[in-house]
């Protein structure tokens, strides 16, 4: 991994800004967090929380070669009620 894409994850989750949360039984969830501006282009994504401290992550990208589709149909959301957090992301 470059430092340039090194430079650029660490920027993106430092200057995450929450759209708006909710919580749903145990689950928090906060929406469209923007992770990244590509060329105007605001990248997106979802983040599902376990109510337990300090869960292992899980990454939902979506398929769709790329092109098409949505981080909102993320199946496996269910995760959380395992103790898992989700983030599903946009392209």
């Amino acid at each position: 991994m470059s430092r340039r894409t090194v430079s650029f994850l660490v920027l993106s989750f430092v200057s995450l800004t929450v759209a708006f949360s909710v919580t749903t039984g145990d689950t928090r969830i906060h929406k469209d967090i923007e992770f990244a501006d590509v060329d105007g282009h605001s990248l997106k994504l979802d983040v599902y929380l376990p109510s337990a401290k300090n869960p292992p992550l899980v990454v939902w990208i979506h398929g769709r070669g790329w092109q098409t589709g949505n981080k909102e149909l993320c199946p496996v959301k269910w995760l959380t009620e395992h103790g898992y957090a989700v983030r599903s992301i946009s392209y």
